[in-house]
């Protein structure tokens, strides 16, 4: 995936930055902070990208947004765990950059199938590769670590990279941790992505 976490949490710091209108008196006692991560609920929502033609379920209570950051860039989906869903919202309302580096969204790109499926990442250690199969088609899995020697060393990924309906793109859907474990609320939910997604 071309986009790293690291560009990915500069995205978010200018899309926050770059907000029109006033701002807002800064928040008390640090309201912008990071709690703990809220359980998924059992209940299941249905996203749909009716563009690109699929679709996959996530638990009720997160959320999926379609972002922009910036003219001719690629608009990627942020999955948000409740947490992390107030954490930015409240980081856009005082316009606090800080809440991009805390934040840890499931991403699900639209990418250019411009020859390998999902090649290796540069400054990475892949840990694991499979080829799987998603809605009756050839993916990719990767989970890899950080090298060391750059600034986030020993955060762990997940990607998997699908072909997208029309043929000429790919599907990828992607989470990151700077820490060197990845959560189990993060990897239940990052498996439901992955194991409903299809295409109508």
């Amino acid at each position: 995936m071309k986009r790293t976490a690291l560009s990915l949490s500069v995205g978010i710091c200018l899309l926050i930055g770059g907000l029109g209108g006033a701002i807002a008196a800064p928040p008390q006692g640090n309201q912008c902070s990071r709690g703990s991560l809220v359980q998924p609920k059992s209940q299941l929502k249905t996203i749909r990208n009716q563009e690109h033609g699929f679709a996959f379920n996530l638990p009720v209570n997160y959320s999926a947004r379609r972002e922009s950051f910036g003219a001719n860039k690629p608009s990627p989906i942020l999955v948000l765990n409740p947490t992390d869903a107030a954490l930015l919202d409240c980081g856009r309302k005082y316009r606090v950059l800080d809440v991009a580096y805390a934040i840890e969204p499931i991403v699900i790109d639209i990418l250019s199938l411009d020859g390998e499926l999902l090649p290796p990442a540069p400054y990475t250690e892949e840990l694991e590769r499979q080829t799987i199969t998603i809605a009756g088609q050839k993916a990719i899995f990767v989970k890899a670590r950080a090298s060391e020697g750059v600034p986030n060393a020993g955060g762990i990924s997940l990607k998997v990279a699908v072909p997208a309906k029309n043929g000429r793109d790919r599907i990828v859907i992607s989470f990151y941790t700077w820490k060197p474990q990845i959560s189990a609320i993060h990897q239940q939910v990052f498996n439901q992505i992955v194991s409903s997604l299809s295409f109508r």
